[in-house]
């Protein structure tokens, strides 16, 4: 298999240099193929790993040295969705599509099939990067909500990339990956969970950067989707991972949007489905209690009664 990343231009004599003189190990075991290349010689010391699964890769570049009179690079593939995370103490200068960039420590850039190239000579420092490739399909066949993955979907596919400011989360979960000795039957599950929670706090990162009509858009959803399943009491953080908005921005918005909280609206709506069933059928109360997400009677008589003035059964009477 061919690596991803050249130290050297693959026409060179220095090329076939490195190649031949570097530790290679691979191996596959229940969908998942690790691959190693390590160098320690005078021209560079540092290695290459990576993680292959059926929809996406994770792979490490850690150059500790570079010894050699001729520029090395490492070039990652045009064609993806990849996720690059700066792992060392310093920033690191690349380019992307043949534009300057900076990264600096803990930082991470998602790029969207664009040339990403990074130079190393003798000045470089240690560079120690962490890139994440997410094949064609993968973010599809995640089968999230579908407010998230327009989410997603919207977000891998901006015109200009989006660079993920140093974050604790991020980082430990980084570490989580790095550190990870999980068996062989376990390590396609990890590494997919691991894939996961990135993505997800990427978009708590961004989302207070969304624009009001997704901010709205979002809110709407979850109106909706109370609304037409009044019978589920949903709790916050519920409602959080099915939209992509952590609990407090979620309440925030919220309530900015309808001027009512989360809990309001929900009772609103199961008050008015309860005055319309007791009018309009002779269902029992405690069936109607059932119907509207209340687990007893009697709370839905008290929550009844306080938004109306009078008792489920007083409603009904009036309305024979």
């Amino acid at each position: 298999m061919k690596l991803n990343v050249l130290l050297a231009p693959e026409n060179s004599s220095y090329f076939n240099y490195l190649n031949n003189n570097s530790d290679y190990i691979n191996t596959k075991n229940n969908g998942v193929y690790e691959e190693e290349k390590s160098w320690n010689n005078d021209k560079v010391k540092g290695f290459y790993q990576s993680i292959l699964l059926s929809s996406f890769s994770i792979n490490r570049y850690n150059i500790k040295e570079y010894l050699s009179d001729e520029n090395g690079f490492i070039v990652l593939n045009p064609n993806k969705k990849i996720l690059v995370f700066n792992l060392s103490d310093l920033q690191i200068e690349y380019q992307v599509n043949n534009t300057e960039r900076v990264l600096r420590s803990l930082e991470g850039e998602l790029i969207n099939q664009q040339q990403f190239e990074l130079q190393i000579n003798k000045l470089s420092k240690t560079i120690d990067l962490l890139v994440i490739e997410f094949n064609e399909g993968y973010f599809e066949h995640l089968q999230l909500p579908k407010i998230l993955s327009e989410t997603l979907f919207s977000l891998f596919n901006k015109n200009t990339n989006f660079i993920i400011q140093k974050d604790l989360k991020i980082h430990k979960i980084l570490l989580d990956i790095l550190d990870h000795h999980q068996n062989n039957l376990g390590k396609f599950l990890y590494y997919s969970s691991k894939v996961v929670a990135i993505l997800s706090e990427i978009i708590r990162l961004q989302e207070i950067e969304q624009p009001d009509h997704i901010i709205k858009s979002k809110v709407e959803f979850i109106k909706q989707l109370i609304t037409e399943n009044i019978h589920v009491q949903y709790s916050i953080p519920d409602l959080s991972k099915e939209v992509g908005i952590n609990e407090s921005y979620l309440k925030k918005y919220f309530k900015k949007y309808t001027n009512e909280t989360i809990f309001e609206f929900a009772n609103r709506k199961r008050i008015e489905h309860a005055k319309s069933l007791l009018c309009t059928t002779r269902l029992p109360i405690g069936q109607i209690t059932e119907q509207i997400g209340f687990q007893h009677a009697s709370h839905f008589s008290y929550a009844f009664k306080k938004a109306i003035g009078c008792t489920p059964y007083q409603y009904r009477s009036r309305c024979l």
